[in-house]
């Protein structure tokens, strides 16, 4: 579905982006978009980011049942190996595919299991304001909470942990360049 040869990161991400929501119809298990997101979105970012073996890149649609808000993660192995914890680069898609962040963010279970929900909540925002003002500069990105058009728990969670951001309208993403 996404014909990784033949098509840019950009066209990949947009192609996955229109077609998500139809296939977030269907069975999960053995779905060929979500099997192309997992293993050739991450390869094709690798590949056209010259990204080295010291960062993971990895991408979940997600586990056992479709996620609400996709996304597209790029790990320092020195600094983290899950998205759970830590803090990490990630693109993030909107529930409603019509917007993708690039963003710093900081794993939101972490927060989830030593707080609950509503003190998570509360300690992720804290954290966040704090990694804000120890930033050099954001150039170029927001500080503005970001939108994923989610109400759920893991989805909020995104959108609380997210330290910057850059949106981009999925039909009008920019080119790879």
């Amino acid at each position: 579905l996404l014909e990784r040869t033949q098509m840019s990161l950009t066209a990949s991400l947009s192609n996955f982006a229109h077609a998500y929501l139809e296939e977030k119809t269907k069975e999960f298990g053995s779905n060929e978009l979500g099997s192309a997101f997992r293993a050739e979105l991450p390869a094709l970012l690798i590949s056209d980011a010259a990204i080295s073996d010291s960062y993971k890149v990895y991408a979940s649609c997600g586990q056992g049942q479709w996620a609400e808000v996709p996304w597209i993660a790029v790990l320092d192995n020195q600094v983290t190996s899950s998205t759970q914890n830590g803090y990490y680069v990630v693109y993030l898609f909107s529930s409603d595919m019509k917007r993708m962040y690039l963003s710093l963010a900081i794993g939101w279970t972490q927060f989830e299991e030593k707080f609950g929900i509503k003190d998570g909540r509360y300690e992720i925002t804290e954290m966040v304001e704090t990694l804000r003002g120890r930033l050099r500069s954001a150039a170029g990105f927001s500080l503005v909470p970001i939108d994923l058009n989610t109400t759920k728990t893991l989805g909020v969670g995104y959108q609380l942990g997210t330290v910057v951001s850059k949106e981009y309208l999925l039909g009008s993403l920019p080119t790879d360049a």
